[in-house]
């Protein structure tokens, strides 16, 4: 998997075929979804607390995805590749 794009207060890392991602510090309600590249939602969850979020992404055909973190306030996106 590769990362393609990053936007400010999307943290996240691919390690093998595992998506970590933390919820914003300055958030308390937050969502998250990932979506492939004709929109359709693959995954998605809620934050609890300040636990990060990890999901298995190994059922992922290859292709682009989009992360998407929303806050009710902000929607913050990143761009990644499964090969």
């Amino acid at each position: 998997m590769n990362l393609l794009t990053r936007q400010e207060g999307l943290n996240y890392r691919l390690e093998g075929k595992l998506l970590h991602l933390e919820p914003p510090t300055s958030v308390k309600d937050c969502s998250w979804s990932v979506f492939d590249i004709t929109g359709t939602e693959k995954f998605n969850g809620k934050f609890t607390g300040e636990v990060e979020s990890v999901v298995d992404v190994s059922s992922l055909k290859p292709g682009v995805y989009e992360i998407c973190l929303m806050d009710g306030e902000r929607l913050r996106s990143a761009r990644f590749r499964v090969q």
